[in-house]
């Protein structure tokens, strides 16, 4: 089967999903920065069902190795 036919197959499998079935949650990433360095760094996430509403909530504890994981501020 040639890419060109894989991908058609993809692609009709796809556009019969209604959006609201593709997409069931979000996840936001809660960030903090650093007050000596100014750099940001993600201190936890809260996770939204679309379909219930409901959310989950988790701050990461300072030993938490999520939490490490650093960005530098982009102006």
């Amino acid at each position: 089967m040639t890419l060109r036919k894989t991908l058609k197959q993809i692609r009709e499998q796809l556009s019969v999903i209604k959006p609201d079935d593709r997409i069931t949650a979000i996840k936001f990433m809660a960030v903090e920065k650093n007050q000596e360095t100014g750099e940001l760094f993600y201190s936890g996430h809260m996770l939204y069902n679309i379909k219930t509403r409901e959310s989950v909530t988790e701050i990461y504890s300072d030993n938490d190795e999520r939490r490490a994981y650093e960005h530098k501020e982009q102006n």
